[in-house]
């Protein structure tokens, strides 16, 4: 029986140790494909700051460490934070590093401070969004901003609108739905703002908790970007005069187009880059 009373927060504390071993063997394909994805685009957006190497990347929202060390071995300065100490913990233990802070965006600028941390190049936020509500969006992108130069990159990693539905239907088949009644309740499910759903361990069984997912659309996504003052500059030039004839702020660059290697479209999310403005 699922506790719906618990929140995300409780859920990933709860599953900590589960998603370590998970990790840790290398038994989540979708957690490597996702880290090969922002690596590519980590490659593309180092050659908008080609006299900043190596760049200083802030990893929000880090979890266990994995995707920060890769970026280390990548020969990068990265530091990665999350609110939860025990994953922090988890992190500096077998990744052995200083490089992992417990804190949140809201408020890790203030310990960059105390610590005397210079502020960073890019940060990445991977696969977080999904998982927490629009004002902890915003707070987050706040934090952000106060964490990164003007004019730094953050790379953002959030599902596309078909990964809720094929988890909702995955779900549907498993408990042997009858057909229409598993399409009826997808459906229902997908016209939600905000979805309970249960989380499947690679081994094929369910976590005991269900997660709360946040069901929004890309333009949601360009609306919280705006809020907070993040877009791209898009500048448009005559071929044959080479002056500048136009100029636009986007909220972001859909990185679809410019990560060559690795087909993320199969695997039902988007990559995001933005720059604080």
């Amino acid at each position: 029986m699922y506790n719906s009373r618990m929140s995300n927060k409780e859920v990933y504390e709860a599953n900590l140790h589960i998603r370590f071993e998970e990790l840790r063997n290398g038994s989540d394909q979708a957690y490597k494909l996702h880290e090969l994805v922002f690596m590519e685009a980590f490659v593309f957006a180092t050659e908008l700051h080609r006299d900043k190497l190596p760049q200083r990347i802030l990893d929000v929202g880090c979890g266990l460490g994995f995707m920060t060390c890769s970026l280390i071995n990548l020969g990068q300065e990265a530091v990665g934070i999350d609110p939860s100490e025990t994953a922090i913990e988890l992190a500096k233990k077998e990744h052995s590093l200083d490089s992992f802070f417990a804190s949140s965006a809201e408020h890790f600028s203030e310990i960059m401070v105390e610590h005397g941390i210079e502020v960073f190049d890019q940060a990445i936020i991977n696969m977080v969004f999904h998982s927490v509500s629009d004002r902890s969006v915003l707070s987050i992108l706040k934090g952000v901003r106060k964490c990164i130069k003007p004019e730094g990159t953050i790379l953002i990693l959030v599902p596309d609108e078909e990964w809720l539905m094929y988890k909702l239907i995955d779900y549907a088949q498993d408990q042997e739905m009858e057909r229409s009644d598993g399409i009826a309740w997808v459906r229902k499910m997908l016209n939600q703002k905000k979805v309970r759903i249960p989380v499947r361990i690679n081994s094929g069984k369910y976590y005991p908790e269900q997660l709360t997912i946040y069901n929004r659309s890309l333009e949601d996504y360009a609306k919280l970007l705006r809020v907070c003052n993040f877009g791209v500059r898009w500048e448009s030039y005559d071929e044959k005069t080479k002056e500048k004839i136009g100029s636009q702020i986007l909220p972001y660059l859909d990185m679809e187009d410019y990560v060559a290697n690795i087909k993320l479209m199969q695997h039902n999310r988007h990559l995001l880059m933005s720059f604080a403005l």
